[in-house]
């Protein structure tokens, strides 16, 4: 059992090696290591203390170091698991939308894998709407989320940073309009289903239908097949993965509006990861390990039935 003045001094310890392992996750192999003294200066630590620590990062395989004498050091290399897990102590979270259709078990098997293989241990979480997906980030209940170009760019704030982007049609292969067969000679506004908790199908409902005097009717996409079969609704926004296979027969689709394309772009069909703007070590992670050529070659293989998806 530690006394009282043992257990502070453990604590300062574990403190100095969480700082100096995330210094290191910013220093690239081949990159010239800050001095011992630069380290303690830095972290307000003593350089007996800091220079044990580098020590005991290295003993355990964070790093592995070239030392040159007055020449100085420089990074050999480094394992970003080892680092992580001596910097954060904590599986990394990613958030990603529910595993519904290949394009998102495509992303979650090529985020599994890519940081898996760093020796990074990760978790993937899913949950329904870019607005859930954001609070929980901003909560601190995950690391990373996965939303679209075009909910990052209009839910994001100072608090967050977008790290990377994927190209389209990495996060959906198309938004479309479903609208069912009679609807064309409807008498009145049509009954416009909208999903408040998607970013992406809210702002694509609002732009597709404005100026129609459109009625809209909040629910859940889940709840999309039941309303347009049960005659509750005449129009929504899905992609098109989804509506594919679970809306009824009789419901017909057309593109979006080259208006509504001109305003978006294919921002609704990109792939946007995100991190708390204060989580340094996330970042580093994100960037050492996420490569965006690896991430889509094995999200390619899953969308394209040539790897099964494991996450």
């Amino acid at each position: 059992m530690f006394t009282g003045g043992e257990l502070r001094e453990r604590m300062r310890s574990d403190e100095l090696r969480r700082r100096v392992a995330g210094t290191l996750l910013g220093i690239e192999p081949g990159q010239r290591l800050p001095t011992i003294r630069q380290l303690a200066s830095r972290h307000r630590a003593s350089i007996g203390a800091t220079q044990e620590t580098l020590a005991r990062l290295e003993a355990e395989g964070g790093v592995a170091i070239d030392r040159r004498g007055r020449l100085g050091a420089t990074l050999r290399s480094r394992s970003i698991g080892a680092l992580w897990a001596a910097a954060e102590g904590v599986p990394l979270i990613v958030s990603l939308p529910l595993p519904n259709t290949p394009r998102t078990e495509g992303l979650a098997t090529a985020i599994k894998s890519l940081l898996t293989h760093a020796g990074v241990e990760v978790y993937l979480v899913f949950s329904r709407g870019s607005r859930h997906r954001l609070v929980e980030l901003r909560q601190g209940r995950c690391h990373l989320v996965v939303l679209s170009a075009l909910a990052a760019r209009e839910l994001c704030g100072s608090g967050e940073r977008v790290l990377l982007e994927l190209p389209a049609p990495s996060f959906v292969r198309e938004h479309r309009v479903y609208y069912a067969d009679q609807a064309d000679g409807m008498d009145g506004p049509p009954r416009v289903v909208i999903d408040r908790d998607s970013l992406d199908f809210q702002r694509l409902t609002e732009l597709e239908f404005e100026g129609t005097g459109a009625r809209f009717v909040p629910a859940s996409y889940m709840e999309f097949p039941r309303l347009m079969a049960e005659r509750e609704a005449d129009a929504v926004i899905w992609d098109v993965e989804e509506a594919e296979a679970r809306m009824p027969r009789f419901v017909r689709s057309r593109s979006l509006s080259a208006r509504v394309v001109a305003q978006i772009g294919d921002s609704d069909l990109r792939t946007a990861f995100i991190a708390r703007t204060e989580d340094t070590s996330v970042q580093l992670v994100a960037k050492a390990c996420l490569d965006p050529a690896a991430l889509m070659r094995i999200h390619g293989q899953v969308v394209e039935h040539k790897r099964v998806p494991s996450y």
